[in-house]
């Protein structure tokens, strides 16, 4: 996409018919209007596809007619995460890695004043259309390389530095590590904490989170975020007061709204069982966060809730209401044998199963062709390793929770 794309496309004829064809194929109006548009036909059919894509991921940018950078929609934050971000208060925010400008448009909410940074004059373009139609007048674009801008700044310090480093061009697809984003957090958080009372880094999911404490030496806490089961980012903030204890914050969208838990990362499961009237799986933010052992002994005050083991699930006699994650009956606890659960399978009918394994040496693909199971229906399968050795639990799911 070049300046002179996003001229057009914010031009009245480009709007008009993005607004047309909303609910069009995107492919069949490239193809039925090219002979009239020529390439700009593909540029319209590219908006289409971004924007249908983008109606659950940001609904509000969607219905304001924001456009759409094809590789910057797919790093850009959706909504329903901002709904789990800690709230950040203050008069001014710089976010130094501004893309498609979800975060700075979130930001410009909760602050007086924000500064977003862009270096590519495309992106910074649509930026201002964007935030425009969005009515964020608090925020001001400035395209610059991040670092360097920020090295050069004398005026006061920003109550707080937003950052959401992208991966280094020349890096592995799948790099996570700080040396292969850009900027380098890890050479730069004394710089960022000259300039700022506090920080804010947005991470991969697949981010190591023992690793936080070793390269951020003023690591002030740690959040786990996820959507609808769904682990989508790690946040760290960082602060020149820092004195992190160790504990980590899962933020969580559940169908029954947010929900938030704290504890002590690697706290060992004290009580183990392999058996239990109801079998819990925890939200995918909780294993992330290494939080299982904090969330089996907040219920143990009151409730007999037992582990299967590490990595593994909660069991219980008790029916937890409000459970954060899902709830499921357990009709059968059967030690782990083919020939066993192959009779089982027969005798009950199972022919389709939801199959989930955690702690368990063999795949769910695996499992499905040993046990010669189809996808789907209403019975769930678990497979885990527990202190009587490798068991299926077979279940149904509990549906009167607020959170099934």
């Amino acid at each position: 996409m070049t300046l002179e794309n996003v001229v057009w496309l914010i031009g009245a004829q480009a709007q008009n018919l993005l607004q047309t064809h909303a609910s069009d194929a995107p492919a069949q109006f490239a193809m039925h209007w090219q002979p009239k548009l020529g390439a700009n036909a593909a540029l319209i059919a590219t908006q289409l596809h971004l924007r249908q894509k983008a109606s659950i991921k940001l609904p509000t940018w969607v219905a304001a007619g924001c456009l759409f950078h094809p590789e910057g929609y797919e790093q850009a934050t959706a909504e329903a995460t901002l709904q789990l971000k800690a709230q950040q208060r203050g008069d001014t925010a710089i976010d130094l890695t501004a893309g498609l400008g979800v975060d700075a448009w979130h930001l410009a909410k909760q602050f007086a004043q924000v500064i977003a940074l862009e270096r590519d004059p495309v992106r910074a373009a649509l930026l201002r259309h964007n935030l425009a139609r969005l009515s964020t007048p608090n925020v001001t674009i400035i395209e610059t390389e991040s670092m360097a801008w920020l090295y050069a700044y004398q005026g006061s310090r920003f109550d707080l530095i937003y950052i959401d480093p992208a991966r280094r061009k020349g890096a592995r697809a799948k790099a996570i590590a700080l040396a292969d984003m850009e900027p380098n957090l890890a050479s730069a958080q004394s710089l960022l904490l000259q300039k700022a009372s506090r920080v804010v880094v947005k991470l991969s999911p697949l981010f190591e989170l023992a690793e936080l404490p070793r390269v951020f030496t003023q690591l002030a806490s740690v959040q786990v975020l996820s959507v609808s089961g769904e682990c989508k980012e790690v946040v760290a903030t960082l602060s020149p007061q820092a004195g992190y204890n160790g504990d980590v914050q899962a933020a969580m969208l559940l169908s029954g709204g947010p929900r938030f838990f704290s504890g002590p990362a690697g706290m060992p499961q004290q009580k183990l069982a392999h058996q239990g009237r109801y079998l819990y799986e925890p939200d995918v933010a909780f294993y992330k966060a290494d939080l299982l052992g904090a969330l089996q002994t907040s219920y143990s005050e009151h409730l007999a809730v037992y582990a299967t083991g590490k990595a593994g699930f909660l069991l219980s006699d008790s029916l937890i209401s409000d459970f954060p994650g899902r709830t499921f009956q357990v009709i059968s606890a059967l030690p782990y044998k083919p020939s066993t659960l192959l009779a089982y399978r027969k005798a009950n009918q199972l022919d389709k199963a939801n199959v989930t394994r955690r702690a368990f040496p063999l795949t769910v693909a695996e499992l499905r062709k040993t046990l010669k199971l189809t996808e789907g229906g209403d019975d769930y399968l678990f497979f885990t390793e527990t202190p009587a050795g490798l068991y299926c639990y077979h279940t149904r799911k509990v549906v009167s929770q607020r959170n099934p």
